[in-house]
């Protein structure tokens, strides 16, 4: 009989009464609330980092660019010796998706060096295509400084690399929903100038990445210098960054308007 009672004693000790449970999950829950901040951050760091990845990719492309093609910088609008013409840049006949090898499904889905992890789909589409996802269009180029061809006048406006006197002060590519940025489009955003989507996207925790035309990269959470209602305004709060868009401005030699 006292054998009984001892294992009777032992049984109830293992058991867990209701106060106790609710004391468990209560503490299970609140150590979560801390830790889900830290997560959210690392999870976020390692897109970032991703991102800025991706816009060392693009230096690597804009290098091989002007290797193939006479020193020229890949612009907007580039040749593609492969497909025999010229395309828009994020397009996956351009020089870009070819020179990565990268799949035209994969290109699409902006699941290469095109598609920033960070980017929100907003339903803008910066290549006017039902083809591609929203984030295909993660980055946008700073054609004033890289290059365009103008369809209208058949006129292309390139440069070369080597005729920039300072590579390492412009920018090549920004995170953007745009496709492209120039000196009077980067400003643009929703917060400022009305639009439904940003031209120049702080979209990692209010931080924006870029890409200079050297093949460096950086980034800033300086939203105010980049947000304005109209140009005069995005001059007068940093010419810098006006300029580090517009090397004409900076007084390049023979740089477009």
């Amino acid at each position: 009989m006292g054998t009984g009672i001892r294992k009777e004693a032992a049984s109830a000790e293992t058991h867990f009464t209701l106060i106790e449970l609710l004391v468990v999950i209560a503490i299970i829950a609140i150590l979560a609330a801390m830790l889900m901040p830290a997560l959210q951050q690392a999870r976020e760091r390692g897109k970032t980092s991703t991102c800025q990845n991706n816009l060392k990719q693009f230096g690597t492309a804009v290098a091989g660019y002007a290797s193939a093609y006479d020193d020229y910088l890949l612009g907007r609008e580039n040749y593609n010796a492969t497909n025999k013409g010229i395309y828009h840049w994020l397009t996956i006949a351009g020089f870009m998706r070819d020179f990565f090898g990268v799949s035209e499904t994969t290109w699409k889905a902006g699941k290469s060096v095109n598609g920033c992890p960070s980017r929100v789909p907003t339903g803008r589409k910066c290549i006017n295509s039902s083809e591609y996802d929203e984030r295909a269009c993660g980055y946008a180029i700073s054609f004033m400084t890289m290059g365009y061809y103008d369809a209208g006048s058949k006129v292309w406006h390139g440069k070369r690399l080597t005729a920039l006197r300072m590579p390492s002060f412009y920018y090549s590519f920004i995170d953007s929903e745009g496709g492209g940025v120039y000196r009077s489009s980067y400003w643009l955003s929703a917060k400022k100038a009305g639009k439904t989507y940003e031209y120049s996207d702080f979209r990692h925790a209010g931080t924006m990445n870029f890409a200079f035309v050297d093949g460096h990269v950086g980034s800033t959470k300086d939203e105010n210098s980049y947000y304005a209602v109209n140009e005069t305004e995005a001059v007068g709060k940093n010419k810098e960054v006006y300029t580090r868009f517009n090397p004409k401005s900076n007084k390049e030699n023979g740089w477009f308007e």
